[in-house]
């Protein structure tokens, strides 16, 4: 999680995401020797980010006024676009129903 503000930007707080399939037993013995907590469980990547903004908005030690996150965040179904409501802030997302069609070039 990033802030930006007038006199510079800088990184906030982070959790570093995981694959669901690094939550299998197959997995269970990698996650211990990687030193993961026994009560870790999977989140999505936008899943993951609402949960770190939640936590840095109930610490109460970082004011601020708007969100801004890219399409990944808006295209999501288990933690999209309406789940930045639960944050009470103003909020800014890129949109994920856009289409781009390239035209492939063909060489003879």
């Amino acid at each position: 999680l990033g802030y930006a503000g007038r006199k510079g930007y800088s990184l906030v707080t982070g959790q570093l995401f995981m694959p669901e399939v690094w939550f299998s037993d197959a997995y269970a013995t990698k996650r211990q020797a990687c030193g993961v907590p026994a009560d870790l469980a999977f989140q999505t990547k936008p899943e993951l980010g609402l949960t770190l903004l939640q936590d840095t908005v109930a610490r109460d030690t970082l004011p601020f006024q708007w969100v801004a996150a890219d399409a990944l965040y808006s295209c999501s179904h288990t933690g999209g676009l309406m789940q930045f409501s639960r944050v009470e802030q103003s909020y800014v997302v890129g949109r994920c129903n856009l289409l781009f069609f390239i035209e492939a070039s063909v060489l003879h």
